[in-house]
């Protein structure tokens, strides 16, 4: 879910967003996340997108991975938070942070492993990342009002299922340990 925004001529906060005055903050509910790097990769590359950071090829790189501890059923696990670099160029222009499990929840915690389904384990041998909350999405966009119509579309076609059995019956209860 994500709540569209008006024009900002100052900053405005809603649960799941934040517009400054050359910025826009998202919190967006992603299930796959593979899957919506590819999609936002895909609308990050149209011509309109790229003209509202007066930019001719916007890249997304990883910047930094972590290990986080987790808790699912009464264990404790790894899962992972990622930055992710938005730029232009040289010049950065947003930020993507996401907090996942994947497979090496269950490869790294034998008692994880034990519960899964005979006819799941297959699931184990494919990379996937599963967020365990809302994916932030930050971008300072040149022409911040035609970025926001663009997203806005973007964000009302945006679809996606989990990736797996093991991510559709995990992601949603894992919890990070602070």
């Amino acid at each position: 879910m994500f709540r569209i925004f008006k024009k900002a001529t100052s900053k405005i906060e809603g649960e799941n967003y934040k517009i400054g005055e050359d910025y826009v903050e998202a919190r967006i509910d992603v299930k796959d996340f593979d899957a919506f790097i590819e999609k936002f990769k895909k609308f990050l590359d149209s011509p309109e997108v790229k003209s509202t950071f007066r930019c001719r090829e916007l890249l997304i790189q990883s910047d930094e991975i972590d290990k986080i501890l987790v808790r699912v059923d009464r264990e404790e696990g790894i899962g992972f938070v990622e930055n992710l670099k938005i730029s232009c160029g040289d010049a950065f222009v947003g930020l993507i942070l996401v907090k996942y499990i994947d497979r090496k929840l269950f490869l790294l915690s034998p008692a994880l492993k034990r519960k899964i389904p005979l006819d799941e384990v297959k699931y184990l041998k494919f990379q996937w990342k599963a967020p365990i909350e809302r994916v932030t999405v930050f971008v300072k966009p040149d022409d911040l009002e035609e970025f926001c119509e663009l997203f806005k579309g973007f964000l009302e076609k945006y679809r996606d299922s989990y990736p797996n059995p093991l991510a559709a019956r995990y992601a949603p209860i894992v919890k990070e340990i602070e």
